[in-house]
C-alpha cells in the first residue's frame, strides 16, 4: 500500500517536532540515526519522510509498512518507509545487514506507540531496526518469485538476543582485560 499515513494540513494550530529514526541510505555504507521533522496536530503526527528519502524523480510514491516486533517477551510497533523501483540504486546499508540485494533505494525505520503515533527511537532500537530491515529484505526477495508483486503492508519480527557493534566492542575489551588479569596472576604465581 502506498502511504497509509493520515495527512495533516499545515495551519495555525500545527506544530513541528523533531524525532529520531534509523536511516538506511542507498549510497551509505551503514545505517545511522537521523533527526526527522514530524508535523503535529493534537494527538496525530505526520512524519515528513520525503525530506529524507531520495529517488523522488524515479519514484515519487513512499510505501509504508507497519511492523510488530516481539523482543524480550514484549511487543513493540515500528513503521518502515521505503520506495520500490528497479531503477533505484541497491541499498548497501540494507545489504550489509541482510545479506540480500533485494532492497533498492533508501529505507527509514520509525518507532510507533500503541496508538500508532510515530515517536523517537531509543539507542537500543538500532539492533531491532537491523532485524526489521533484514525481514523486509527477505520479503522483497520473495516477491521475485510471486505472480502478484505487492509490497508488504504488515510484517512480524521475532528478534533473537543479539548485540550491537558497540556492545560487541565492549564485550571484547572486557574479555581481553580478564585474560590479561589471568596471565598476570599466572606470572605472579610462577615467581613465588
Amino acid at each position: 500500500m502506498v502511504n497509509s499515513r493520515s495527512y495533516i494540513v499545515p495551519g495555525a494550530c500545527t506544530t513541528y517536532r523533531q524525532l529520531v529514526s534509523r536511516f538506511y541510505g542507498a549510497d551509505e555504507p551503514k545505517s545511522r540515526p537521523v533527526a526527522l521533522m514530524a508535523r503535529c496536530n493534537g494527538d496525530s503526527r505526520y512524519p515528513l519522510v520525503e525530506s529524507v528519502l531520495g529517488g523522488m524523480a524515479i519514484q515519487p510514491y513512499v510505501h509504508d509498512c507497519s511492523v510488530s516486533v516481539l523482543h524480550h517477551n514484549r511487543w513493540s510497533r515500528y513503521t518502515i518507509f521505503y520506495r520500490i523501483h528497479h531503477r533505484l540504486p541497491i541499498n548497501r546499508a540494507a545489504a550489509l545487514v541482510s545479506g540480500s540485494i533485494a532492497v533498492h533505494g533508501d529505507v527509514l525505520v520509525m518507532r510507533t506507540d500503541d496508538d500508532g503515533r510515530v515517536v523517537g527511537m531509543r539507542h537500543r532500537d538500532a539492533v531491532i531496526a537491523d532485524q526489521i530491515v533484514k525481514r523486509l529484505a527477505e520479503h522483497l526477495d520473495s516477491l521475485h518469485y510471486r505472480k502478484k508483486r505487492v509490497p508488504p503492508t504488515t510484517l512480524m519480527v521475532i528478534t533473537t538476543v543479539s548485540r550491537s557493534l558497540r556492545q560487541w566492542r565492549l564485550f571484547k575489551v572486557a574479555r581481553e582485560r580478564r585474560r590479561e588479569a589471568a596471565r598476570e596472576r599466572l606470572l605472579n604465581a610462577g615467581r613465588h
